[in-house]
């Protein structure tokens, strides 16, 4: 019931007002940003997670995992730490384009990915915030995929990151 409540909550911020919120089930906090209009959303809770996932019709990803922090972290760098090196395996990150940032309360890491789908070349450039709240580590990644030769707009990512952050 409650997973079916934030979706509610969800939906009717996305229709409501420029920015989205989203709080996570059994908690009594979530998360709020501008996006573009989601329109492919799905999410998945259990007693001790959260998992949610949503995009939209020009190529902005969003994802965010929120699981107990018991051996990935006492901090966001430390679960940054943790999910980073489960994430750096991809052999499609382009080295050059990783950064590490801090936007309090998170720890970031931000990153080009390129490669091939479907006979098209593309670049995916992505953004990971990694925090730690109530004993939970929490990995919420951003990205907008572009073909080969389109122009890249980073215009989605930094309304993202300029309103990022918990609600409550």
């Amino acid at each position: 019931m409650r997973a079916v409540l934030t979706m509610i909550l969800f939906f009717v911020a996305q229709a409501a007002c420029a920015d989205s919120i989203f709080l996570v089930p059994g908690q009594t906090w979530g998360f709020q940003f501008d996006s573009p209009k989601l329109v492919h959303q799905k999410g998945n809770a259990s007693a001790t997670e959260y998992q949610f996932e949503a995009s939209t019709e020009v190529g902005f990803i969003l994802s965010a995992f929120v699981e107990p922090a018991t051996g990935k972290g006492t901090d966001s760098t430390s679960c940054m730490k943790y999910y980073w090196a489960l994430s750096a395996k991809n052999p499609s990150i382009r080295l050059d384009s990783v950064k590490f940032l801090t936007k309090e309360p998170f720890a970031v890491v931000s990153y080009v990915v390129e490669g091939d789908y479907k006979s098209k070349h593309f670049l995916q450039v992505n953004t990971n915030y990694y925090g730690f709240r109530d004993d939970n580590c929490i990995d919420f990644h951003v990205s907008q995929v572009f073909l080969s030769g389109a122009e890249i707009d980073y215009s989605n990512l930094q309304a993202f990151n300029k309103s990022f952050g918990y609600f409550k």
